[in-house]
């Protein structure tokens, strides 16, 4: 799975009464030899760990222990990594979420999914989308570290010419005979125009219903004059309200991600440092810092925004790219964080990730709704 809030829910509403395994590692998007080999005895150790805790039983979890330890021998699912792996696994199965920005080893044994880590990242960034729109080729391409992919849209338009002309000839079936149809190549401007807007919701369609369970933002490319077109016919919540304007179709995957990445970082910058303005100016009556103060707050469902500092940027990464230089550090014990992000996301609160020394202090904070 793609890390979403979508996948946060599906995580945290899996209930039952075995104990819960969360398990995290550092993968290569790579693969190589090496990178293959590295990856599976990090895996490896995790299992190993987790079988010789005090807690661990057999009866209860020695099938899904046997599963985990048949996935070290799949050597396609460990060629398709990111930076980071969560799995999650319990006594009836176990499933695995896809990271976008690197994070410690550390393996949870709870009652529950220790799910804190991926609202962190989630917050953080995981990769962005960018829609390309040009009238003989759009594409939809996802950007995250080490990793560019352009979407296959079954739906997605050819050219504007093809598109045209395939409606007009089916038009032409349907209304035959019909002294108001006009011939092919008898257009005035306003049929021009009409002809345009179908083809951009065409394309919005089927990025759209792509779109439906994720949460990434979405840059809009092309000229000035497409952009303004198609961006009113959008619905996705998460479309910037930046763009990159000039003919990109002619640029590779990679070409297009150095045009773009520096407008995404800008962004995501400016929405955090925008977040943690809004902190700084509010009463502290309408604050609560501390884990003590914001476990109150939730218990009287008041927090609207948990902020927590949670990462920093290092030169020490398995790799380079969008945001690789972020490396999330996973504490023993996570339990207090684990509350308190429970706590917020239960009564529809958002988490905010921020780099240490955002605040005079990284202890958590949280705004509160009055």
């Amino acid at each position: 799975m793609n890390l979403s809030n979508k996948t946060i829910q599906h995580i945290t509403n899996k209930n039952n009464n075995s104990t819960k395994l969360s398990i995290y590692i550092p993968t290569h998007p790579a693969s190589t030899g090496p990178t293959l080999s590295e990856d599976t005895i990090r895996f490896k150790n995790a299992i190993q760990i987790i079988k010789a805790h005090e807690k661990f039983d057999e009866r209860e979890l020695g099938e899904t222990i046997n599963k985990l330890e048949a996935l070290l021998e799949d050597t396609t699912f460990w060629k398709h990594r990111t930076v980071g792996l969560a799995v999650f696994a319990d006594t009836d199965s176990f499933e695995t979420v896809d990271l976008n920005n690197e994070i410690t080893e550390m393996q949870y044994f709870q009652d529950s999914y220790v799910i804190s880590p991926l609202a962190i990242m989630l917050s953080i960034g995981t990769g962005y989308y960018v829609l390309d729109i040009n009238h003989t080729k759009p594409r939809l391409i996802y950007f995250a570290s080490n990793m560019k992919k352009e979407i296959d849209l079954e739906d997605m338009p050819g050219s504007l010419e093809q598109t045209i002309d395939r409606d007009e000839h089916i038009q032409r079936l349907q209304h035959q005979g019909s002294l108001k149809n006009m011939f092919h190549g008898q257009k005035d401007s306003a049929a021009d125009d009409a002809d345009m807007i179908r083809y951009y919701k065409l394309i919005v369609n089927a990025v759209e219903q792509f779109l439906i369970d994720h949460d990434e933002p979405l840059l809009l490319t092309g000229t000035e004059n497409r952009i303004g077109n198609i961006r009113p016919l959008f619905s996705y919540p998460r479309v910037l309200a930046e763009a990159v304007e000039g003919n990109h179709e002619g640029l590779n995957t990679q070409e297009l991600e150095n045009t773009t990445i520096a407008v995404i970082e800008k962004a995501e910058t400016a929405d955090r440092k925008k977040l943690v303005a809004m902190a700084k100016s509010t009463p502290p009556s309408n604050m609560a810092v501390g884990a003590k103060d914001i476990e109150i707050a939730t218990s009287k469902g008041k927090v609207e925004t948990l902020f927590l500092s949670s990462f920093k940027r290092t030169t020490d990464s398995v790799g380079t790219g969008y945001q690789a230089d972020i490396v999330m550090q996973l504490p023993e014990d996570v339990s207090t964080t684990e509350t308190l992000v429970r706590s917020t996301l239960s009564q529809g609160g958002n988490v905010v990730a921020v780099e240490k020394g955002s605040f005079e202090n990284d202890e958590p904070r949280a705004l509160c709704r009055y």
